[in-house]
């Protein structure tokens, strides 16, 4: 069966993917155009506390190389290259990069393990802290917390129980996240995280984990748990807290 072919004597169907891959490209662009403006906003700041990050910063995405499949259109335009500063922790574009990767890692081991269980599926988990002015207090007890959750779990493991909250899930991950109040000037530090469960057997999670969380951190502590609507997106949503760069203030 003969296809419409255009004057290049490309198919109709692989005219349409290239444009479609074209289109993705440009909104990379923008996407990536937005993260290097972040950066030389935030180099300037830095110039007078840190010249040599600074310069570094400034200099990043300078330029940058993409590789096209021309012949291979069901292949997306990658980035090939930059001139990357390697500062994830100052710069949005090397935090946007790094987030990438984080959520492709997860979502293969999350695709793993959810295979092997058909009756597996994916919750966010949002854990809060009361705000302090005292950051790295707050950090400190947060993970602390976190790791009595998963001391619980591992005795439960070895006791062949399932009472802690961590023990009734098959496996999950939690990044931490600080933000600053605008009129108390008080922080605020909360995790999310993407966590397995088995399908609809009815317990009431959130009520348990707020429970146990609470007396992880020795105060009332909220928590939001909910299921997710389609995995990726829940892993991306939950892995680019580092790359918030957009209501900064400097």
């Amino acid at each position: 069966q003969w296809g419409c072919l255009h004057m290049d004597g490309r198919s109709t169907a692989e005219a349409d993917q290239r444009q479609q891959n074209q289109v993705a490209h440009q909104r990379r662009l923008l996407r990536l155009g937005t993260h290097v403006l972040y950066s030389r906003q935030f180099s300037r700041w830095l110039e007078k506390r840190d010249p040599e990050k600074a310069a570094k910063l400034g200099g990043c995405g300078s330029w940058v190389m993409f590789r096209d499949y021309y012949n291979h259109p069901d292949r997306p335009i990658k980035l090939a290259g930059s001139n990357f500063c390697q500062l994830t922790r100052l710069c949005s574009f090397c935090a946007s990069r790094r987030a990438l990767r984080h959520s492709k890692a997860l979502g293969q081991r999350f695709d793993f393990a959810m295979a092997g269980d058909r009756q597996l599926v994916a919750h966010m988990a949002t854990l809060t802290m009361r705000n302090d002015a005292d950051l790295p207090a707050m950090v400190r007890r947060f993970w602390g917390g976190w790791k009595k959750l998963l001391k619980a779990r591992e005795n439960d493991r070895r006791r062949r129980v399932c009472n802690g909250i961590l023990s009734r899930f098959a496996g999950g991950f939690m990044s931490g996240e600080c933000k600053r109040g605008s009129g108390s000037r008080l922080w605020h530090y909360h995790g999310h995280g993407i966590w397995l469960a088995p399908r609809d057997d009815g317990r009431d999670y959130w009520r348990q984990l707020q429970a146990e969380w609470s007396r992880a951190v020795g105060h009332y502590a909220r928590v939001h748990f909910v299921r997710v609507e389609g995995l990726a997106g829940g892993l991306r949503e939950a892995a680019k807290y580092s790359v918030k760069f957009g209501g900064a203030s400097y």
